[in-house]
């Protein structure tokens, strides 16, 4: 679990070191020149962004796996009473939250704002 969060990590610093040396860039390129490397980096980073949520899913799915909690033991009573319960059903309900999200921005919005771009 530490390896997949370190990834993580490393993806949102390099998200972050990405923003200072792109946006000067847009300023002074052709505009034509930038729409066509957004939709080149939209697609490489939406594929890799659905990539760690599959392996955030499986990872996720097989540790409770390994700690005996299935999913239907989250919404039991009993099982609601124990923090780890309580953290594992708050992770659980965060990631469910934050798939729609990304996929409206990934597949509607973000491919809306590359068409309107170009």
């Amino acid at each position: 679990m530490f390896f997949v969060n370190d990834i993580v990590s490393e993806i949102d610093r390099s998200r972050a070191s990405l923003v200072p040396v792109v946006a000067p860039w847009t300023k002074r390129a052709d505009q034509i020149e930038v729409a066509c490397s957004f939709a080149r980096t939209e697609c490489a980073f939406r594929a890799v962004g659905w990539l760690y949520f599959g392996v955030l899913f499986v990872t996720g799915t097989f540790n409770l796996w390994v700690r005996g909690v299935r999913f239907g033991d989250l919404g039991r009573a009993a099982c609601r009473s124990s923090q780890f319960a309580q953290a594992a059903a708050l992770k659980v309900g965060v990631f469910a939250l934050v798939l729609p999200v990304s996929a409206l921005h990934d597949f509607v919005i973000g491919s809306r704002a590359t068409r309107a771009i170009q």
